[in-house]
């Protein structure tokens, strides 16, 4: 029996409310295991958010080398290999530059040197690294070819050109 808390109840007795709870009995051999079962499944909870962290840190792993993979310059096998590719499309770049300057002035296309010797190439050298320049002269247009001269073991682009449309090509 419970006192009530106040006197306006709808009991038979205003002074007393009672209060009845039922009691589940069971057989003795069963007492513990709705406990264990409930630890199992929490164990079995735990482990399936494990396995689904490691999952998700998988993905995400893979997900950095692929874009780490791909953000490395085409045609360089190594970080050098980067360094030389780029330096050799800036070279390139410039040939491509000095071509069209000197077109536009003597309405035609020069070999390395002839752009060399009119100043409107400032490239000391004819290579960069394992790659030799050149220039294919026609009357329609041009193309500066890098070469590659390495050792053959070497993940590199064997020839990147630009043309005088400022076109690059890879030849792998």
């Amino acid at each position: 029996m419970v006192c009530p808390e106040r006197a306006d109840t709808n009991d038979c007795y205003s002074d007393w409310t009672s209060v009845m709870q039922s009691v589940i009995f069971s057989e003795w051999r069963q007492s513990g295991k709705a406990y264990h079962s409930s630890q199992r499944r929490n164990l079995m909870g735990r482990s399936i958010g494990l396995v689904a962290v490691l999952v998700v840190l998988g993905i995400g792993a893979w997900i950095y080398m692929h874009q780490a993979q791909s953000a490395t310059v085409e045609g360089a096998g190594s970080p050098q290999g980067a360094v030389d590719v780029v330096g050799v499309r800036r070279d390139l770049m410039s040939i491509a530059q000095a071509e069209r300057m000197h077109n536009s002035l003597h309405s035609g296309y020069a070999s390395l040197d002839e752009l060399r010797s009119a100043g409107e190439l400032s490239m000391g050298s004819s290579n960069r690294g394992p790659y030799n320049y050149s220039v294919e002269v026609s009357e329609s247009g041009f193309r500066a070819i890098a070469t590659y001269n390495g050792p053959d073991n070497v993940v590199a682009s064997r020839t990147i050109s630009i043309d005088q449309d400022m076109h690059f090509s890879a030849e792998p």
